[in-house]
């Protein structure tokens, strides 16, 4: 059996989700960190247990410099059966390089910011190890998927957007919009911010303040993708 190694791509920007994912990651787990606004060639996915991709404050709808190394990391992972989880900006990167352009697009209800709900069915409860239907999880988006494999299952939904989590046993994926690895902490440091991007689009910071994360458990989170993906 492959011994459990993690590659963790970052996407973002200021090169800290890395440090937000790695924080709730089994004792135990090794993970490699590949920053990829370095500009250097993409790793070997085929090395590595399993592959998380972060959010970033990109949009999946630009063709960023590195996107087509990212999706031939993504399908050549399939290919492998190599499990992944994409967060956010990695949940869209994952179903563009699989399905392409036309599975993400502008998010048609605008941005959704905050600590918000979504709601979860029985499978997303099973697998995320979740006791209720409804979770307040951290929202920080502008695009969303509308299309995911024809083996997944979206496990996950609110008003804003349809589908907020698929799950696809078969090709090993985990796609969330949200973001599970921010905490009431450095949730709201990163609305903190972003005030004066998000005061621009009419949304005031101190009014998302009042809200956390309740519901679910981001360790248990990445425990089931790590042990049962």
């Amino acid at each position: 059996m492959r011994a459990k190694r993690l590659l963790i791509m970052d996407y973002s920007v200021d090169r800290t989700e890395n440090i937000h994912v790695r924080k709730w990651l089994p004792v135990g787990i090794e993970a490699d960190v590949w920053l990829v606004n370095d500009g250097l060639p993409f790793p070997e996915g085929e090395k590595y247990s399993h592959i998380i991709h972060t959010g970033s404050a990109l949009s999946i709808l630009h063709n960023s410099s590195f996107i087509e190394q990212a999706e031939k990391l993504v399908r050549k992972a399939v290919e492998s059966g190599i499990p992944q989880l994409g967060i956010c900006f990695g949940h869209q990167l994952i179903c563009r390089a699989l399905m392409g352009k036309n599975s993400v697009r502008k998010c048609f209800s605008g941005i959704e910011a905050g600590w918000l709900r979504v709601i979860f069915n029985e499978r997303g409860k099973e697998f995320l190890k979740i006791e209720k239907n409804q979770c307040t999880v951290f929202q920080y988006h502008l695009d969303e998927v509308v299309r995911i494999p024809s083996s997944a299952e979206v496990i996950a939904w609110n008003t804003h957007s349809d589908i907020q989590a698929y799950l696809d046993k078969k090709t090993r994926l985990l796609g969330l919009q949200f973001h599970p690895e921010f905490d009431e902490k450095s949730g709201n440091q990163e609305f903190l911010n972003s005030t004066e991007k998000l005061g621009k689009v009419g949304i005031n910071v101190n009014e998302l303040f009042s809200g956390k994360p309740e519901g679910f458990s981001t360790t248990s989170l990445f425990n089931s993708f790590i042990s049962e993906l």
